[in-house]
């Protein structure tokens, strides 16, 4: 991993705000045996930021798998779409 690619996928300094500004609906999507994020501490944390969001947790899939299981991806993609 390189310096950039830290930096291009971290969280914006002030994501708090972020947050809070949000208009709309927010929905985190992620693997529930995510090996590198505390996916179930999501709600909470995103809560202590001002935000209520609608966490959705994939039974059987680690961080990577989110975005690269064919199925992960349709299930999401399915799930956007009927909003």
């Amino acid at each position: 991993y390189s310096y950039r690619m830290l930096k291009n996928y971290a969280v914006h300094g002030e994501y708090r705000a972020d947050l809070a500004a949000a208009t709309r609906p927010i929905t985190i999507y992620s693997g529930a045996e995510d090996e590198l994020m505390f996916a179930d501490q999501y709600a909470d944390a995103m809560s202590g930021a001002g935000a209520k969001p609608d966490v959705r947790l994939i039974a059987g899939l680690n961080h990577m798998a989110i975005v690269s299981d064919a199925g992960a991806v349709a299930r999401i993609a399915a799930d956007v779409a009927g909003k």
